[in-house]
């Protein structure tokens, strides 16, 4: 995310999501399966009657805390609008062309190994999402041998890649609707553009009021992470005076607790999952190869190939300074699909096939990382990574 503070705070972030899926596969294969199971499915009631709500624990990682991590999502696309890549039309177009593209192919490429079974082939946007805190973790360990202009290009992309994640979520994976709550999710929300549009900036307006709408599209059968990507488009970004305005005051408050807590519990609960009995087979039977696929190669040609194609024939050009090899490599960061593509499987595959799509998506994620570190090694022989 943008205002992180340092290369190493970005590094350090990517490194406990990665501790966390560890400690997950660990578990579950060194005997703990049942307990990590048995945790993650305990039911977990909130609030007092009438108004508590019970889940169980994984839902409550899942729907509750995710909802804070596209809040910062939503802060950060409207960033991006007002003040980043996305402000100029014609800076932001090689981006957002590459990413529609870096969206697109995968989701085909994984359409077309699955098409024989429909229950797999819900899973179409599994692999099309990028994890912009792998993604940025990554970029930094390789810093010295990428130029600071594809990080802003890294970071334009994969803002759009999560914005079409969004849309996806909110189109193909809304359940039974409840329309009156729907309706009433959409008034907090139009109260609050009003808020916003009339000078309001005061948080203790807008959380409550975001509060509600979380609750009432948890309950509308829309998935209720949408309602932070709302609020977070929503919390005014500037302010008259000189004080911080409303979403950076959130930004700054929620930052550590997504870097550190909310990601690595999502992590730590979406990725145990039993190696006992993987062959080979395993890996080329879909979903697992779509995935591996789709993120490994329909991202890198869906992006490099986009940019490629949009200098040779047009006046767009790939990133200041940057070869084609580093071009490449940062299509191949954008292979890593982790949080978002754990995110969606949850959504698309019925629970027996998630196993599967998790093993795709972990083994997808480190080939890419594996091929942008080939790619620059190969450019940059000498000492590739530096923190």
């Amino acid at each position: 995310m943008h205002n992180l503070p340092t290369h190493r705070s970005e590094i350090l972030g990517g490194l406990a999501l990665l501790l966390a899926a560890l400690a997950a596969l660990l578990i579950v294969n060194l005997g703990g399966g049942h307990a990590y199971h048995h945790l993650l499915e305990a039911p977990l009631t909130l609030g007092l009657e009438p108004l508590s709500l019970t889940k169980s624990l994984h839902h409550w990682i899942n729907d509750g805390l995710m909802a804070l991590f596209f809040l910062l999502i939503g802060i950060e696309i409207q960033r991006e609008f007002m003040h980043g890549s996305f402000r100029n039309p014609r800076q932001a177009l090689s981006p957002l062309i590459a990413a529609v593209a870096g969206f697109a192919l995968p989701a085909c490429m994984f359409l077309a190994l699955t098409h024989h079974n429909p229950q797999l082939a819900k899973g179409w946007p599994i692999p099309a999402a990028t994890d912009i805190a792998f993604a940025l973790a990554l970029f930094s360990l390789l810093r010295n041998h990428l130029t600071a202009s594809l990080r802003a290009f890294l970071l334009a992309l994969a803002v759009a890649d999560d914005l079409l994640a969004i849309l996806t979520i909110a189109i193909f994976f809304t359940s039974q609707l409840a329309l009156t709550n729907a309706l009433l999710a959409i008034a907090c929300a139009i109260i609050l553009i009003i808020a916003r549009k009339s000078g309001l900036r005061s948080l203790l307006f807008f959380l409550p009021i975001g509060a509600l709408m979380w609750l009432l599209t948890l309950q509308s059968g829309v998935h209720a992470t949408l309602a932070g990507v709302v609020l977070g488009l929503l919390l005014p970004l500037k302010n008259p005076t000189k004080s911080p305005s409303p979403a950076h005051q959130v930004e700054h408050a929620l930052q550590p607790f997504v870097r550190w807590a909310v990601l690595p519990l999502f992590a730590f609960a979406n990725t145990g999952i039993s190696l006992a009995g993987i062959t080979l087979a395993t890996f080329t039977a879909p979903p697992t190869l779509g995935i591996i696929a789709a993120l490994v190669v329909g991202k890198q040609f869906g992006i490099f190939g986009t940019v490629w194609l949009l200098e040779k024939t047009t006046a767009l050009k790939r990133p200041q300074g940057a070869s084609w090899p580093q071009t490449y490599a940062t299509a191949c960061i954008c292979g890593i699909g982790f949080t978002m593509s754990l995110f969606i499987a949850n959504l698309a595959l019925a629970p027996e096939l998630q196993p599967q799509a998790r093993l795709g998506i972990l083994t997808g994620s480190l080939l890419s990382t594996l091929c942008a570190i080939l790619v620059l090694s190969l450019q940059n022989r000498p000492s590739l990574i530096k923190n």
